[in-house]
């Protein structure tokens, strides 16, 4: 049956999702981020050759899985192998404790394949007693994704009891090989329809997205872990679901617009752009093993109430769902963007749903606990849990629909998170979208109240203060919102915008804060409506002194020729701060008359706080 399988690489049969793979594990050899597995005890008798049987029997019928990538002058070639059996080892493990035998499956999941000369699927046989053993089954990314691994362990079944004789040997190949797929994907780049979601994307990304920039809080404490395991509660869960029938959407739409809301409100951005994996199985290639999936950046704007931003997610996950054939590493080449320390230039953060218990025994397995039961082989086995792929993006949220509760795990990189950090990252994240899900039609100013925790029917004011507790005392982060504090008083920079927008000789203003001489001050920047006739700094000043207290006027006024904002045509203050350093902006506040002797008779005329003085002396 393979003797038309050819023996040198056909460049058609890589995937797009295959080739960019193959590159980052060129460019990181060594890595095991893109490693993923599958464990789970069984409990009974276990036949070991009878599962070497059916694991050579599984690789036999499934070319991909007897794939290796080699390199042609910088490019990857596939090669389909004649005979590629799996490494298969088996290890003693009577003697090992609980945390032992954790330890020696998550080493052998961490072992890094070699894509240019060996299998690229292994498996792990830990015998604990005559009456209990650990199955492991380690594939790397680039010959299966997770839908792939729940046929796997199916297909090892039927040739398992195949080799006992309990059952017949015959089995129907699928209607079409991982070949077929990658050509059909390869004609697709030569259709309009692949032109039409290329402009959809280069719509949706013209702009590219700032990097997000977390707290540093978040990498402290202990870091021996980079995934933390929770759960959404009962009556939480029944309000997404209740939430998700009501604007006709589904659990995963409401859990990516909550989760995108918290990761903008924890990095102090309304401009976030989500990776969302998605499926390309289609209904033919429903059984096919190998890497059939893509990622979607789905561009987001957080700033309206939970309900408007639920239906503003469901609208864009839609739009890009119906383009979702054009590959992510395709978008990437397109627009040119560039990776800064190794990080994704589209997005950093993920969400990802596995699906429902009940959808299969395989996913009724995923961040289970040891009380789950299924049956394989005739055999009862139970999860057993293996961290994997952390670090291939700052953070991921995965979750599994378990009915009455959400099964979630958080996955991250080491760089911006400890184990301690997910732990109460994952703590905020069940607070905020309780509290979502329970109003999602309350306006900011409503949303600062909250239950009293500690006294019935009272109610406690969200400060909007970013802090964190040590244990001893309170450590001031920053703010949640654009609110800042100047010289002892808090201020809405909104309204000082909304004043100079007001003037008719203003275009466009922004308003920012930057630290001077070791004291912050309110720094006006402006866009003239003639530049031909710019409006004096005296006379902007006497406005706003009809509209605000002294304590918001400005101590420094700029100009600029336009102002930088994101995709959603929100200001974009970061790209302010970097014009101001860069020099690039005129400061009208330096244009003042040079005083005139007598120098005492002109001070008594100086307003201390045109002077930029915070008087707070």
């Amino acid at each position: 049956m393979y003797k038309d399988c050819p023996q040198i690489g056909d460049e058609e049969l890589l995937s797009m999702q295959q080739s960019a793979l193959w590159f980052i594990d060129n460019d990181t050899p060594g890595d095991s981020k893109y490693n993923i597995s599958m464990a789970f005890r069984i409990h009974g008798s276990f036949q070991i050759d009878a599962f070497r049987y059916a694991a050579n029997q599984l690789v036999a019928k499934n070319a991909t899985l007897r794939s290796t990538f080699v390199n042609v002058n910088g490019e990857p070639k596939l090669v389909i192998n004649e005979h590629l059996p799996p490494a298969l080892e088996v290890f003693d493990a009577t003697n090992l404790s609980q945390k032992a035998l954790e330890d020696a499956v998550q080493s052998f999941h961490s072992i890094p394949f070699q894509l240019e000369k060996l299998s690229c699927l292994r498996f792990g046989i830990y015998v604990v007693s005559a009456e209990e053993y650990v199955l492991h089954m380690c594939v790397h990314h680039i010959v299966s994704d997770f839908t792939s691994l729940g046929l796997m362990l199916d297909q090892l079944e039927h040739y398992y009891l195949a080799g006992l004789g309990e059952d017949d040997d015959s089995w129907l190949p699928p209607a079409e090989d991982f070949k077929d797929y990658a050509v059909k994907e390869r004609k697709y780049y030569q259709s309009e329809a692949a032109e039409e979601s290329k402009a959809y994307w280069s719509e949706c990304l013209k702009q590219p997205p700032d990097v997000l920039q977390w707290d540093s809080f978040w990498r402290k404490g202990a870091n021996d872990k980079s995934s933390v395991l929770f759960s959404i509660g009962e009556e939480t869960t029944k309000k997404i679901k209740r939430l998700a029938s009501k604007i006709g959407g589904s659990v995963f739409t409401v859990m990516l617009a909550a989760w995108s809301a918290y990761i903008a409100r924890e990095t102090k951005t309304a401009d976030i752009v989500m990776g969302v994996p998605v499926s390309m199985r289609h209904s033919v290639h429903r059984h096919i093993i190998g890497c059939l999936f893509n990622v979607l950046p789905i561009r987001l704007s957080v700033d309206q109430t939970f309900h408007h931003f639920l239906l503003a997610a469901k609208e864009r996950l839609l739009s890009a769902l119906d383009n979702r054939n054009f590959c992510l590493s395709q978008m990437v080449e397109h627009l040119a963007a560039e990776r800064n320390d190794g990080r994704n230039p589209l997005f950093q953060a993920m969400v990802n749903m596995l699906g429902h218990v009940e959808q299969s025994r395989w996913v009724a397995l995923e961040m289970a606990g040891d009380s789950v039961q299924v049956s394989w082989a005739g055999r009862t086995i139970s999860p057993f849990r293996v961290c994997q792929q952390e670090g291939q993006i700052d953070i991921e949220l995965l979750f599994v629909d378990a009915g009455s509760h959400l099964r979630c795990e958080f996955k991250a990189d080491k760089h911006f998170f400890s184990h301690s950090g997910l732990q109460i990252f994952a703590e905020r994240f069940e607070l905020v979208v309780e509290a979502l899900v329970t109003a999602p039609d309350e306006q900011l100013t409503t949303q600062c109240f909250t239950a009293d925790p500690y006294i019935h029917h009272r109610r406690m004011y969200k400060t909007g203060d970013l802090a964190y507790w040590d244990g001893e005392r309170i450590h001031f982060c920053g703010r949640v919102d654009d609110q800042v504090k100047v010289s002892g008083s808090r201020i809405e920079i909104a309204e000082i915008e909304d004043c100079l927008n007001r003037h008719h000789a203003i275009a466009d203003a922004a308003v920012i804060v930057e630290s001077y001489e070791g004291l912050d001050r309110l720094v006006a920047i402006f866009v003239p409506v003639n530049k031909d006739n710019l409006p004096e700094e005296s006379a902007i000043r006497d406005h706003l002194k009809a509209y605000l207290p002294i304590y918001m006027l400005p101590s420094r006024m700029m100009l600029a020729d336009e102002l930088p904002r994101n995709a959603h045509n929100k200001i974009d203050r970061r790209a302010l701060n970097g014009l101001i350093e860069a020099g690039q902006l005129t400061d009208i506040s330096s244009l003042r008359p040079a005083p005139m002797l007598p120098v005492d008779s002109r001070l008594p005329d100086i307003d201390l706080f045109d002077s930029g003085d915070p008087s707070i002396e």
